[in-house]
């Protein structure tokens, strides 16, 4: 039996059984995201220009967000032509 399929561990998977994400990561990933994004606009507003690495791990969640959603885009798109 695979870890992956053990109940304890299903909350991590992201994909369901379907190909689909679950909508339970997608909220919490974007709460995680919201978060950092606050955060910087909090330091920028207190320390200026010191906050840039706030800024810079909140961006980079927001790039592997779209990453996400473009290659599901693109593997959705694939599966839909060999059909």
């Amino acid at each position: 039996m695979s870890i992956w399929r053990d109940r304890s561990f299903g909350m991590l998977q992201p994909i369901d059984e379907r190909g689909k994400l679950r909508p339970k990561f997608v909220v919490a990933y974007l709460a995680f995201t919201s978060f950092w994004f606050v955060l910087a606009a909090a330091q920028t507003a207190y320390f200026g220009s010191a906050a840039w690495p706030s800024w810079a791990l909140a961006g980079f969640f927001v790039f592997i967000f779209v990453m996400i959603f473009v290659a599901r885009a693109l593997a959705r798109r694939d599966s839909a032509k060999i059909r």
